[in-house]
């Protein structure tokens, strides 16, 4: 399978234009693929990519979206991921919304299911109303994306 992909390539997989990822890169939201004339993105990287996208669809804003890509657990669930490896768990992102501050986070992180009231206590019965609480799968996200990896080929 192939490891690498041009700027073209990767925003195929994505479903975007290439020039969407050229605005990225100058508005400094996301500068995967390396500098230089001939940049390219990694199986990995486009995983983050199009988990980024994911999170922006659900109203994450994009630039936070590849923010919360760079946590280093996702960076170990996405490489896992490509390496065909199996975990047990699925690993998800929690992420509360901060109604005083126009629904930036109040707290966000990754785990398993089960840790979610470990992390946040009950996230139904805050002590500080949240306007909302999303739970995404971001391993299922991993998986998804690969599968458009090895089919683009």
């Amino acid at each position: 399978m192939k490891q690498s992909f041009t700027m073209a390539e990767a925003a195929d997989i994505l479903g975007q234009n290439k020039g969407v990822l050229k605005i990225w890169r100058a508005r400094d939201i996301c500068r995967y693929g390396g500098d230089g004339t001939r940049m390219a993105y990694s199986q990995v990287e486009i995983i983050k990519m199009a988990a980024a996208l994911s999170l922006n669809g659900i109203g994450i804003d994009l630039k936070r979206a590849f923010g919360i890509m760079e946590d280093g657990q996702l960076g170990s669930i996405f490489t896992a991921i490509v390496a065909g490896q199996i975990w047990p768990h699925d690993f998800w992102l929690f992420y509360v919304f901060d109604p005083e501050r126009r629904g930036e986070p109040r707290v966000w992180g990754i785990a398993r299911r089960e840790e979610e009231k470990v992390m946040f206590g009950d996230p139904v019965d805050h002590a500080i109303p949240s306007e909302a609480f999303l739970r995404v799968n971001m391993s299922a996200i991993g998986r998804r994306c690969l599968k458009d990896i090895q089919h683009h080929g």
